[in-house]
């Protein structure tokens, strides 16, 4: 075991030693960089993907597949699941900012073999929240958990 240990070290030291001294690669300098992307297009052709790109073949087939696929899909229905989570959510965190009224009550009945009394109470507590940083944050978090599954969503459908 010993020996293995010896001859294992300098092994080690000679490869960590290689690894420091091996050079960085170098960026390439502007005048290396080509001015555009170029490549073969047409001059009508559409930028951007659409949504229902499986339409541009006019393949029923492929139409049927893909809403077959829309209804069937799991993941979909999660996702959908997670925008209904995240506007309830949203609206459970905004509530916060509003005024809140707390109405308790209480009765009470005490007696002896002489007297009986009765005790009532009722405590009304209006209660404010106060604006400040804190209202922001409150505003702002929701609407970015609102925002995040939608994008899941559609990523998922396209």
């Amino acid at each position: 075991m010993n020996l293995l240990l010896r001859s294992a070290s300098p092994i080690a030291l000679a490869l960590a030693l290689a690894a420091c001294s091996t050079t960085p690669p170098t960026a390439m300098k502007p005048e290396e960089l080509p001015g555009a992307f170029t490549a073969p297009a047409t001059a009508g052709a559409p930028q951007d993907i659409s949504t229902e790109w499986w339409k541009s073949f006019s393949s029923p087939e492929m139409s049927d597949l893909v809403a077959t696929a829309r209804i069937n899909n799991l993941d979909l229905a999660v996702s959908a699941a997670r925008v209904l989570q995240a506007q309830a959510q949203a609206g459970v965190a905004i509530s916060a900012l509003f005024p809140s009224i707390d109405l308790n009550g209480s009765a009470k009945r005490t007696g002896s073999k002489t007297f009986t009394y009765n005790t009532f109470s009722a405590s009304l507590a209006p209660a404010t929240n106060s604006i400040s940083g804190a209202w922001r944050r409150t505003i702002c978090a929701p609407r970015g958990i609102r925002r995040a599954p939608r994008f899941t969503q559609r990523t998922l459908w396209i």
